[in-house]
Parts: structure tokens; C-alpha cells; sequence
């Protein structure tokens, strides 16, 4: 048997054996794709140096059932896992999960569903692009890494998939490239329209064959535009079932004329150590010519270690007095946005259109596209339910915080991208605009502020609501410290001036305002707190004392220490009140039990909207509790 077929069954069999004892995935993707990941990794996947080469090459895992093959071709090429590893498949904790996760030496992207894998691969080939068209000089090609996707037409025929896929054609991302396993029907003359219609280069290939394969791969590299490949299994003893018995997977060892158990052979692990060796070679090339290059353009040099180094944020200073007086956060936001947009150069802003994306120039503030790939500011039209993904696909790229912002009407299109992020542990904002206009109706605010209230169980996300432009700039001191996935609510009307403090909001939650003897206190964020201002005016008047306070982050303020949380709150010596948007409640305070609720949207249908009746409602319920 030749050595590339023997590499290639090594590989299936070891897939076949963590899927039989860990009775998850299906050993029919992983025997179709066996070849494929062969000639990837073989001659033309640069895998070197992981995470700290910044020009490696990535790849994306949509179907998650070729997880097994994965680590199978990480372990056979020598790239950080062992034969411990591989057993351990499926292990709640362990290097080796079902589903792919980049803390895993040589996994790029965090996959958890189909509708993921070529979304995320979208936002890493155009990070990839956006880097390369900034630094990239004649002679110096510093950046020209490629963004490999491995999928199933499972995950082709998803709608957040679609979107992405007529996303990176109208970009013309050219160093994308999907290599997807499909039967003889899934692949016929219509749909290799499709997607040449969407600005896709559609190559065909068997997929049994090492020598072809990797020729169809090479062939996809020299496209100028992104690529997609799909590879025809014609292999007559391909596997039919999906996970085999103990009994079935040693008789495919014998078949193979492999034995023992998850194990590479001397032969074929000195073979597959050549392409590390290979890369090594390159990637030593590479750095000669990143020397030459700090030398010769030491500008340039300079200006893209920045992109992979966080520096510090220096706004507070220079905003905190020019914010005070700003009575209306969408004005507020366009300031702080481009100032940390000038601070962190490898920062990108995304919207759904033009004109949600924070501007104070906007003549000079050009979008992202086929011709100007130089642009930081992304514009997907009607593409929503993809953007969050891509956005997710981006930040992974950079390590580093991207920015989209939408209206908050669309968020359900966008939850399960906000998930994933948070899942991956990705520092992405997703930033919400909160108007009248676009959310008018009771059934929807309570939909909407419901689901943002359910991703206060996940972790590694957390949910900024400010009520002014001072705590607005706090929420983005967290957001850019912290660098978790964050959820920021940002009103768009124009609202009575109140005083606030940056420091006290920074904690989370704080007392904006208390009268003497005050025997209630009324805990509201955002919106919310406008209104709360306005009701105690009207109790003051009858001669009840409140004090206020302002959330603008509950998660934050969770963390502090129990006695500043005690100074702020305490349920032993006043009554609580919050006021809340959604039956879920948008201040779930975990610890204080005796809290009553007002939810704002049993007394009007547009709660963006705070009318005289709406506060005289509000004071009459806390009166009479």
C-alpha cells in the first residue's frame, strides 16, 4: 500500500475508533473527508507555529461531526495532541471536546452548530484581507494566510450560512475557500450556478483521491475570488453506518492492514513530519523577510504590532467634561466610538446599514468593499442573521474587539451569534439601538428584553444598560478592560438632563440620587431611569422620600464586594423597587429577595415613550404596595 493511502486510512481509522467508543459523531463524514484533511495538511495547510504566527493559515470546522478527523490530523502531524488525547474524545474537560474549541492547541474557532462553521470562516478571511490590503507592500506580502472551511451541504443549506456565502462573493475574499463533501445529487450544474452567480469560483473534484485532491486545493489557492470545492466520494467500500461497533471498527483495521489501537504507525508519522518540517523551513523565510521589513518600512512595522497588542484606553480624561452636558447617547456614542476607534487601530465597526454605524465625518469614513479592502467600517445590507457570526469571525482574527451596531428590532435575528461569542469567550460588542420608532409594540419589547435577560445565564457576556452619556463612556471603559462579550442597549431619544457619576457607574449600580429619610428605593437602568426620576418628583410631592438607583451593568455590580453591594441596596432596611421591561425582569438582582416588580409594559405599549399617564401609573403602583 502507498504511503499516502496508508496516512489516509490511519486517519479514518483512528476517527472511526473515537467515535465507536465515545458513540459520538459520524464515521461516515470522517472516512468521505479523510483524504481531503490528508492533502490539506500534507501540502497545503500552514499550520505552523499556532497561535503566535499571525500569518498561519486558518481552518474552520462547520460540520462538527469531522471533529474526531480533526484531532486525528492534528495528532498524525505532530501538532500538540496525544494518543491520551484522542481517547479522551468527548471528555467534558480535556483537550479533545465533541465540538471544536480554539483553547484546543491547533483548533482556530470555537464551533458548537452547522449554522457557525462558514459564518466565522467569512469574518476570519476578511479580517485576513483588511490586515493584508493595510501592510502589504510590493516585495513584502506580510500577510497572505488562507481561511480553509471544512463542510457538509448540511451546513451550506443554512440561512445564516446563505447570507455569509453572498457576503464573501460580493467582497470578493479571495483567500477563502470551502471544501465541502457532497453526494452525486447535492453538487449537479444548478448548484454550481448558484454560487457563481454569488461571486464563488466552483470546483469539482473526487474525493477518494490524495493526488487530485490536493491539485483541486492548489487550483483554489490561485483564484481571485472565493472558492468552493466539492468533493465526490466514488470510494465503493465507503462506511454506511454512522458510528461503528468495536468488532466493525477492527475489521476496517484489518481491512487496511492497520493494527493496534489509536495508533500511527513509524512509517506514517515519519512521513506526515515532513510537512512540519517544510513549514518550519517556510516559516523561517517568512521571518527573515519580517526583518527586512521592520527595517525597510519601519512605519508600517510599527503601525501592525499594534493590531495584535492591546494598549490602554486613555478617553476618560479628554471625554468625561465634553459628555456630561450631552443629553442624547447616540450622540454621546458616535464621540466615544470614533475616539476608541483612533486609540485601537484594529478596531471594526459593523451594521446592517450606513447609517447605523457610528460617524462624526462621513466623508471620510468610507466602507469596507471588493475595491477598498483598507476600510474599517462593514456594511452586510440584509444580511443580519450572518452578521453576528461574521462580526465573532473577525474578532477571533484580531484577538481584539469588534463593534457592531443595529437596531434593536433585529436582535432575534442576531441571538445565536451573540451565544457563540460569548461561548468562545470572543470580545465583540454588540451594541443596540433603542428607539420608538423601531420597537412600538408590547408584545415585541417583552419578546426582545426577555432574551437579552436569558443571556445573563451565560457566561463570559455582560448586558450594559446606561441612562447617560457618563455612564455610557464608564460601560465602555468595561467593555474595552474587560474584553468579554458584551450586549449594549443604547437609547436614541433625548432625554432630561441627570446628573451621574463615571466612576460610581463603573461599579455596576449606584445611588444617583436619595432624599432625606427616604423609607423606598427604586432601581431602574437605561430607559428606565428617566422615568424613575420622574416618579419620585411626583412622591416627593406627596411627600414620599425615594431614593434612586442607577444599573447600568447588574452583572458588574454582582462582582463587587457584598458590602458595597449592601451599601448600595439593602433589603433590610428599605423597600425595593425595580422597573423592569420584560416579564423576565431587565435588574434580576440574585441575592435580594424581597423585590417587587414593575414591569412598565402592563401599563403601555411603547414604553421609549415616557407620557404623563405612564409616570402617574408607575407612582400610583408603588403607592399602593
Amino acid at each position: 500500500m502507498k504511503i499516502n493511502q496508508k496516512s489516509i486510512n490511519t486517519l479514518r481509522v483512528l476517527s472511526a475508533e473515537m467515535i465507536s467508543n465515545s458513540q459520538i459523531g459520524d464515521t461516515r463524514v470522517c472516512y468521505n473527508l479523510a483524504s481531503v484533511f490528508f492533502a490539506l495538511f500534507k501540502d497545503q495547510y500552514n499550520f505552523f507555529g499556532g497561535k503566535d504566527n499571525v500569518n498561519r493559515d486558518r481552518l474552520v470546522i462547520a460540520d462538527t461531526n469531522a471533529t474526531p478527523l480533526l484531532y486525528a490530523s492534528l495528532h498524525q502531524f505532530g501538532v500538540g495532541l496525544t494518543v491520551s488525547d484522542l481517547r479522551n474524545f468527548g471528555a467534558e474537560k480535556g483537550k479533545t471536546p465533541a465540538m471544536p474549541n480554539s483553547d484546543t492547541e491547533g483548533v482556530d474557532a470555537t464551533i458548537t452548530s452547522k449554522s457557525q462553521g462558514i459564518a466565522t470562516a467569512v469574518g476570519l478571511a476578511l479580517a485576513s484581507h483588511s490586515i493584508s490590503a493595510k501592510f502589504n507592500v510590493q516585495k513584502f506580502n506580510i500577510i497572505s494566510n488562507y481561511t480553509y472551511c471544512i463542510a457538509t451541504t448540511d451546513c451550506l443549506e443554512e440561512g445564516m450560512s446563505q447570507e455569509a456565502i453572498s457576503l464573501a462573493g460580493s467582497l470578493k475574499l479571495s483567500r477563502l475557500i470551502i471544501l465541502c463533501a457532497v453526494s452525486k445529487a447535492s453538487s449537479g450544474e444548478k448548484v454550481k450556478k448558484k454560487y457563481e452567480a454569488m461571486g464563488w469560483k466552483v470546483v469539482k473534484s473526487g474525493g477518494n483521491n490524495f493526488l487530485t485532491t490536493s491539485l483541486a486545493i492548489k487550483r483554489a489557492k490561485m483564484s481571485n475570488k472565493p472558492c468552493i470545492i466539492f468533493f465526490e466520494n466514488k470510494d465503493k467500500d465507503a462506511v454506511l453506518k454512522k458510528i461503528l461497533s468495536y468488532h466493525e471498527v477492527e475489521k476496517m483495521k484489518a481491512d487496511f492492514g492497520l493494527n493496534g489501537s489509536y495508533r500511527v504507525s513509524n512509517e506514517v508519522s515519519q512521513f506526515c513530519s515532513r510537512s512540519y518540517r517544510r513549514l518550519k523551513v517556510e516559516n523561517n523565510k517568512w521571518q527573515k523577510r519580517v526583518v527586512i521589513y521592520k527595517n525597510t518600512h519601519p512605519k508600517l512595522s510599527e503601525d501592525l504590532n499594534e493590531y495584535f497588542v492591546k494598549n490602554k484606553l486613555q478617553l476618560t480624561k479628554k471625554l468625561k467634561t465634553k459628555l456630561d452636558e450631552i443629553t442624547n447617547l447616540d450622540d454621546a456614542n458616535k464621540i466615544i466610538v470614533n475616539e476608541i476607534k483612533s486609540a485601537r487601530p484594529c478596531l471594526m465597526l459593523a451594521s446592517i446599514k450606513d447609517r447605523f454605524i457610528p460617524k462624526l465625518d462621513y466623508q471620510n469614513d468610507i466602507n469596507f468593499s471588493k475595491l477598498n479592502n483598507r476600510a474599517r467600517n462593514i456594511v452586510f445590507g440584509n444580511r443580519e442573521n450572518s452578521m453576528a457570526e461574521v462580526v465573532a469571525g473577525i474578532s477571533l482574527y484580531f484577538d481584539a474587539p469588534t463593534y457592531s451596531f443595529v437596531p434593536i428590532c433585529i436582535f432575534n435575528q442576531m441571538l445565536s451569534g451573540v451565544e457563540h461569542s460569548a461561548a468562545a469567550g470572543l470580545p465583540v460588542l454588540y451594541g443596540f439601538y433603542q428607539s420608538g420608532s423601531c420597537v412600538n409594540q408590547q408584545k415585541t419589547n417583552i419578546e426582545i428584553y426577555g432574551q437579552i435577560e436569558w443571556l445573563r445565564s451565560l457566561r463570559n457576556i455582560n448586558i450594559f444598560k446606561p441612562a447617560t452619556s457618563l455612564e455610557l463612556l464608564a460601560c465602555y471603559n468595561l467593555i474595552y478592560d474587560n474584553e468579554q462579550t458584551s450586549c449594549l442597549i443604547i437609547p436614541q431619544q433625548e432625554y432630561d438632563y441627570v446628573a451621574s457619576s463615571f466612576e460610581n457607574a463603573k461599579k455596576g449600580a449606584y445611588v444617583l440620587v436619595e432624599d432625606e429619610n427616604y423609607t423606598k428605593t427604586l432601581v431602574a437602568s437605561g430607559n428606565e431611569v428617566h422615568i424613575a426620576m420622574k416618579v419620585k418628583k411626583l412622591l416627593n410631592d406627596e411627600k414620599i422620600n425615594l431614593k434612586i438607583v442607577s444599573a447600568p451593568s447588574i452583572s458588574i455590580f454582582e462582582s463587587q464586594s457584598e458590602k458595597y453591594r449592601h451599601s448600595i441596596i439593602d433589603e433590610t432596611k428599605e423597600k425595593i423597587y425595580v422597573l423592569t421591561t420584560t416579564n423576565n425582569f431587565s435588574i434580576n438582582l440574585k441575592e435580594i429577595s424581597a423585590i417587587t416588580y414593575i414591569n412598565i409594559n402592563n401599563f403601555t405599549n411603547n414604553a421609549n415613550e415616557i407620557t404623563e399617564e405612564l409616570i402617574k401609573t408607575i407612582k400610583d403602583e408603588i403607592k399602593s404596595k
